[in-house]
């Protein structure tokens, strides 16, 4: 996926270059193939097409013409931030940190580097070495006001990646990452998930006590403490928990307790209880319930809600 900083770059250096509507990637291959016929000289054209050739998974094709628009314009720094990202993509991360590093000696204030090189340090295992890098890059983009959510949850699981002994530094750097952005629910979520890994029970109970509080719907909130406490062998505690989740659902009109997300949350409650045994049984003699709904998981990229103080 490319960085905010290549796209933005990239769209404003293939501004002047034909418009062109149709969303099919074929066709704008051909499109902006047509053009290049009329103007061969025109390095933006080649970093289109080589984008276009990029979201096709066309490796060879996209390198060729990203190197086109290098020779026809040596002072295009992004080509090789573009190379990089596409060389991720294809797997060849030894060539891609090459590529990220060579940007950075042209570019090296610029945050969207320093991200795709921690995301190229993450694909190679160097958890520690890739949080550093998301560090330089969210600091570079803090500085301008540029903060994204995507960047703290990514160090965060980078930093939890190298082992338990590092889940306090991820915990903590989210916590930063929630000073700087305001009700970023997505980091809030990933703290919780991680409070409960290093069983730091009361950190997570205290951090959802906290979000409720100005939830307009509580029930969610609810069923995230049952499986704290599901977690922490506090099995009653667990099953009062989803069973007054369950309640909050039964009390809302009947419009909203029919969508699919309520249902949905009211079935897998019960499934929690099932899970926890009969009433009374020793804790862990059935299991502890999985979660409802994990934070976000360390290969997600997609576009989860990030910010909103009333979930």
């Amino acid at each position: 996926m490319p960085t905010v900083f290549a796209a933005t770059l990239l769209a404003t250096m293939l501004f002047a270059a034909p418009a062109v509507a149709h969303e099919d990637p074929d066709f704008q291959i051909e499109e902006v193939t047509k053009h290049l016929d009329s103007d061969p000289a025109n390095a933006s054209l080649y970093l289109r097409r080589g984008q276009l050739y990029r979201t096709k998974s066309q490796w060879p094709a996209a390198l060729a013409d990203f190197e086109t628009a290098r020779r026809l314009d040596p002072t295009l720094a992004v080509v090789d931030l573009v190379v990089a990202e596409t060389l991720l993509d294809a797997g060849d991360t030894a060539l891609a940190l090459a590529a990220a590093d060579r940007f950075l000696v042209s570019s090296p204030s610029n945050s969207g580097g320093h991200i795709v090189r921690a995301r190229i340090l993450l694909a190679q295992g160097a958890n520690l070495e890739a949080a550093a890098a998301f560090s330089r890059g969210i600091a570079i983009a803090k500085a301008r006001e540029e903060s994204q959510p995507d960047n703290y949850l990514a160090r965060a699981r980078a930093i939890a990646g190298a082992g338990d002994a590092h889940l306090d530094d991820a915990i903590a750097s989210l916590d930063e990452g929630l000073k700087d952005l305001h009700n970023a629910i997505a980091l809030e979520l990933l703290a919780i998930e991680l409070e409960t890994r290093a069983k730091k029970w009361d950190a997570a109970l205290s951090r959802i006590a906290r979000i409720e509080k100005d939830a307009r719907r509580k029930e969610t909130w609810m069923a995230r403490r049952g499986d704290v406490l599901a977690a922490a062998g506090r099995n009653e505690d667990a099953r009062r928990e989803y069973q007054a989740a369950l309640a909050a659902i039964d009390k809302l009109p009947p419009n909203t307790r029919s969508v699919r997300a309520t249902t949905g949350l009211a079935e897998s409650l019960r499934s929690r209880i099932a899970a926890l045994g009969p009433q009374g049984a020793a804790p862990g003699s059935r299991g502890a319930a999985p979660p409802i709904r994990p934070a976000l998981s360390a290969s997600s990229n997609s576009k989860t809600q990030v910010s909103g103080g009333k979930p």
